[in-house]
C-alpha cells in the first residue's frame, strides 16, 4: 500500500515537473501603461523604462477629458522623495495630436521609483505618480573614446 502511495507522488511529480518544462509562458515587456485620474483630467500614461540605467525612459501621455497646456514629469526614487528628485522635464505636444505629449525622462538609479508627472490646464494643475521598476536588462558597450 505504502508503495502505490509512492509511486502515485511520483508520477504527479514527474507529470508536473514535464508539463512545466513544456509550457508556454510569457516573458512580458518592461514596459508600464496607466490610466487613471490625475485631479480632474483623465489620463493615459505609456512609460517605457531604458534598457540599461543610468537611460531615458520615453513616456507618452494622452489626455481623455479636458484641455491641457502643459505636461511635465521628473523621476521619484524611493531612497530619496520629492525632496531628492531632480527638476520636471517638459513633455512636448504631439503635433496634430490634441491631447497627447511625449517626452524622456532620465532614470539614473535602478530599483523601486516612479515618474511624477504634472498637468497644467483649464481646471488648474494635478499630477500622478506612475510606479516604475528600473532595472537594466541589458549591457552595452562604452564607446573608446569615453574610457
Amino acid at each position: 500500500m505504502r508503495f502505490l502511495k509512492s509511486s502515485s507522488c511520483v508520477s504527479i511529480f514527474i507529470f508536473l515537473l514535464l508539463y512545466s518544462i513544456t509550457s508556454p509562458a510569457h516573458i512580458g515587456s518592461s514596459g508600464v501603461l496607466y490610466q487613471g485620474q490625475a485631479g480632474p483630467y483623465r489620463v493615459m500614461v505609456s512609460l517605457q523604462p531604458p534598457d540599461v540605467i543610468p537611460g531615458t525612459a520615453q513616456i507618452t501621455v494622452y489626455i481623455e477629458n479636458g484641455s491641457v497646456k502643459s505636461v511635465q514629469a521628473r523621476p521619484i526614487y524611493f531612497r530619496t522623495g520629492a525632496q531628492g528628485a531632480p527638476s520636471s522635464d517638459v513633455l512636448n505636444a504631439v503635433p496634430n495630436q490634441p491631447g497627447q505629449f511625449q517626452g524622456i525622462v532620465w532614470l539614473m538609479a535602478g530599483g523601486a521609483s516612479g515618474v511624477q508627472i504634472t498637468f497644467d490646464g483649464e481646471n488648474g494643475k494635478s499630477e500622478l505618480v506612475v510606479p516604475v521598476v528600473a532595472v537594466s536588462t541589458a549591457q552595452r558597450d562604452m564607446p573608446g573614446g569615453l574610457g
